[in-house]
């Protein structure tokens, strides 16, 4: 990577899923025993992240309601249109309001906003089984990489919960570090440090 502002694509390189599909944990009845078998299911390697569902569109990328429950900030409004926007960081009681621009959305494949000084870009790619979400998170800072690229880890793994209609529940902040955050954060210093 060059020095500067930086693209990371999150799962294509680490993902908690096998070849085989999902790592099936039993049912638990309440969500904070779901959570811990999410957590036991972390396992950064480097393996292909599955499709998203098919019909899985930019609504979960854009509602604010449907973002409250896996994404690391809360929306002031739909993210469905370009113009600003305010997107809060939540960690535990502290929330942080920063400034984001929606530059492109063009539904059902593409969404493009400002959040602070980065860039991120969803696109959504029809597939043969589903469709495929990539993120595309350019920063400012180099040195985030490998935090951002675990905390992006995290949520879409609750995203990818979401969807397949098992959902546990977002994690933010300081809890992700109950989540395996830090050996993920470790395992994309050690990919990106191997790309660079």
């Amino acid at each position: 990577m060059s020095c500067g502002r930086d693209t990371w694509t999150p799962w294509s390189a680490i993902s908690t899923r096998s070849e085989h599909g999902p790592r099936l944990v039993p049912p638990r009845p309440t969500r904070r025993r779901r959570r811990r078998a999410h957590r036991r299911r972390l396992d950064p390697g480097p393996l292909p992240r599955p499709a998203a569902p098919a019909g899985a569109g930019l609504g979960a990328l854009t509602d604010p309601t449907r973002l409250r429950d896996w994404a690391p900030f809360l929306a002031d409004r739909d993210l469905g249109a370009p113009g600003a926007a305010t997107l809060t960081l939540v960690d535990g009681d502290a929330v942080t309001a920063q400034p984001s621009t929606v530059r492109r959305a063009e539904p059902p494949h593409l969404l493009e906003y400002t959040w602070g000084d980065d860039l991120l870009r969803w696109e959504l790619t029809p597939t043969a089984t589903g469709t495929r979400l990539t993120l595309r998170h350019t920063v400012a800072d180099r040195g985030m990489l490998p935090m951002v690229a675990a905390g992006w880890h995290l949520c879409l793994d609750v995203a990818d919960h979401l969807l397949a209609g098992d959902p546990v529940g977002p994690i933010r902040g300081a809890e992700a570090k109950e989540f395996g955050w830090a050996d993920l954060r470790d395992a994309y210093a050690t990919r990106l440090a191997e790309g660079s």
